[in-house]
């Protein structure tokens, strides 16, 4: 029987998935007993325990150059050169799911920041690395890259 359509005592289809695919329970239980602000908290643990934002800011750099093999050299160096500063806190280079838009190949850099570092600061740090490489790719900044506002771009 399907949740709410009937008012037929017996299984419901989701207590049927439950059992028989027994994934994430956990997860499961507290939508059958509608306890949706004990999933937030569990997400704001999770989110807490793995550095995601609201503990952490995420910067996205963006890379992109015409040539793929100019964009990978220069991705990785960029990548080494912001983990001199940011240590382990630099995730990629890595080639999204499209990885070509309008003849450019686009390489992505995620730096994790904590909440207490000044953002501009590290952002200022970033911008200099870039100048320091001398490259003719493109690099845009995305800041808090789990809200997507664009912040800075530089040509």
């Amino acid at each position: 029987r399907v949740v709410g359509i009937f008012d037929v005592p017996g299984p419901t289809l989701l207590d049927e998935t439950v059992i028989m695919h027994q994934t994430d329970l956990k997860e499961m239980m507290k939508i059958k007993k509608n306890d949706y602000l004990g999933m937030f908290n569990e997400q704001l643990k999770e989110r807490h325990l793995f550095d995601y934002p609201p503990y952490t800011r995420i910067i996205k750099v963006v890379l992109k150059n015409k040539s793929k093999e100019t964009l990978r050299t220069g991705a990785i160096w960029f990548t080494k050169s912001l983990k001199t500063r940011f240590e382990n806190k630099v995730f990629g280079p890595e080639f999204p799911l499209i990885p070509r838009i309008q003849n450019r190949y686009i390489n992505i850099i995620q730096i994790k920041i904590p909440i207490n570092e000044n953002l501009l600061k590290s952002k200022k740090i970033i911008l200099k690395i870039d100048k320091i490489t001398g490259t003719k790719i493109t690099l845009t900044l995305v800041i808090n890259a789990d809200l997507l506002g664009v912040v800075c771009i530089k040509p």
